[in-house]
């Protein structure tokens, strides 16, 4: 990102990307320009974030699409409060977005340009946003994959540009990733690099063949706080040659030897991150966090993240003000983004309700059995229908008829003393002939139960006898009867032997 460019109040989208809408410009530099957006969600989700949209030049290019993905991935991994999370990476044809967590604030650079021309910042305010900035960068150099291992981030661009300073007091670096895919594709063939090199450590403008670590981006905090501290640019030269110089060879003034006002406690920490000797700079981002902490707190520079807060709304107080009004202008329009009501399908929504207690569906029989009140069912497994004596649509009609499985007659308990001849009645006369049905319901009217086999013959013709005369049926004579007679025989017996037992002692 460079130098922050005003922006317009229209709310109109630029682009529909995805489920990004694409607004206005607020930012703008040599490798993209930075976009208000709003991603538009179902079910009405919606979040204002801020888009980084990189110049077609790069987003035509397969091999910095593929790295510029892959280093937006792993940047993805940073979870910091001041570390500005990346949301996203879009490829859609000539665009290549990047996603980003909007701050509602403006960058250091910006700021620092608000104030008075040729005045430093107030020392308490830079060595608070430089503590911020490097506790981000701590959490980025020690992010660690979904298995546990270092991923070996390395910010490589850290310049006042690149740190965010919200209305809220909270310092954040953005643009993880990006310099690095960028800096892959920029190389010469003769190795040179392409880019700004003001604050980049110097063993990043030797080539590939010097591996670099995270104590670059020590180096690249370390000039961005030296110059927050005099208000003067460290390396200045005209030329991009002269910078390169610069960094490689000049030597690095103390920044109390710029501004003397400065606390020497506090220049000599900024000093030692400057240093072109690797082993001699501070060797983590929050080693020289802590040592500032320490130096300002012994001089009384420490600000709190309220004051950093009044100090951004101080300074961009009419950007902040327009901005707020052109995001809640954006949040409006884009009420007709979302996506419209729809009509819920009735199978889906009856799956929905997994929280009803609804009956499970019937599981099919393999082999379906007729039922009397569905006729429909029974055509369609019968060619013929046989006329039933005794049987009226008003039986069909009735719902709480019983099926085929329960339409048995109930035998009488009651026992008639018939002979056997009256048992069966006369074999019935030959049936008429079958009638095709000629619709369900003079089908309904005459179906005929055949007959079930595990009842014999003798049940089929009871199926056949008149409901109004009760079937007549033999039973043998109880077993109970039958003993009683026996018993009486025996009582009898036993009374006559005991009265001739009586009469032959009497006339002894």
């Amino acid at each position: 990102m460079a130098a922050l460019v005003e922006s317009s109040r229209s709310t109109k989208p630029i682009k529909l990307v995805g489920r990004y809408a694409i607004f206005d410009r607020i930012a703008a530099g040599g490798m993209a320009s930075v976009h208000l957006g709003r991603l538009v969600g179902a079910a009405g989700f919606s979040r204002t974030v801020a888009i980084k949209r990189l110049k077609s030049n790069f987003a035509k290019d397969p091999k910095f699409v593929t790295m510029f993905s892959d280093e937006a991935r792993v940047a993805a991994r940073i979870r910091h409060p001041n570390v500005a999370a990346t949301i996203d990476v879009v490829s859609d044809d000539d665009e290549l977005l990047l996603v980003l967590e909007y701050v509602h604030g403006e960058s250091l650079s910006r700021l620092s340009k608000l104030g008075p021309t040729g005045r430093a910042v107030e020392p308490r305010i830079a060595v608070a946003v430089a503590m911020g900035a490097l506790h981000g960068l701590h959490a980025a150099h020690e992010a660690k994959s979904e298995l546990g291992e270092p991923l070996g981030i390395i910010h490589r661009d850290i310049s006042p540009q690149n740190i965010l300073i919200g209305d809220d007091g909270i310092p954040r670096v953005v643009d993880f990733g990006v310099a690095k895919a960028a800096g892959r594709m920029a190389r010469t063939d003769a190795g040179h690099v392409k880019g700004k090199p003001r604050y980049m450590a110097p063993e990043q403008l030797e080539g590939d063949e010097f591996p670099i670590d995270h104590r670059v981006d020590v180096f690249s905090m370390g000039t961005v706080l030296w110059e927050a501290l005099t208000g003067k640019p460290l390396f200045n030269h005209a030329t991009f040659m002269g910078v390169l110089a610069q960094v490689v060879q000049m030597e690095i003034p103390a920044p109390h030897e710029v501004e003397p006002s400065l606390s020497r406690t506090l220049s000599r920490v900024v000093h030692r991150a400057l240093s072109r000797d690797v082993s001699t700079r501070w060797s983590t981002a929050l080693e020289f966090a802590v040592a500032l902490e320490e130096a300002a707190a012994s001089e009384g520079l420490l600000a709190t993240q309220h004051t950093l807060g009044a100090w951004v709304r101080e300074r961009a107080a009419p950007i902040l003000a327009e901005r707020q009004a052109m995001i809640e202008s954006i949040e409006r329009r884009t009420l007709s983004l979302r996506d419209p009501p729809r009509v819920a399908d009735p199978i889906e929504e009856t799956e929905a309700r997994s929280d009803m207690a609804l009956p499970p569906p019937p599981e099919p029989s393999p082999t379906p059995r007729p039922v009397l009140d569905r006729p429909s069912d029974v055509l369609a497994s019968m060619k013929t229908i046989k006329m039933s004596p005794k049987r009226s649509a008003s039986d069909d009609d009735d719902p709480d008829r019983p099926t085929l499985e329960q339409d048995r007659p109930t035998l009488p308990t009651r026992i008639h003393p018939v002979r056997t001849t009256d048992v069966m009645p006369p074999e019935p006369s030959e049936p008429p002939p079958p009638l095709e049905a000629s619709s369900p319901s003079d089908a309904f009217s005459r179906i005929q139960v055949p007959a079930q086999a595990e009842h014999g013959a003798a049940f089929s013709k009871l199926m056949e006898t008149p409901s109004d005369t009760p079937p007549p049926m033999v039973a043998e004579p109880p077993r109970r009867i039958r003993w009683l007679v026996v018993a009486a025989i025996l009582l009898a017996i036993a009374v006559v032997l005991v009265i001739l037992l009586f009469g032959e002692l009497g006339r002894g």
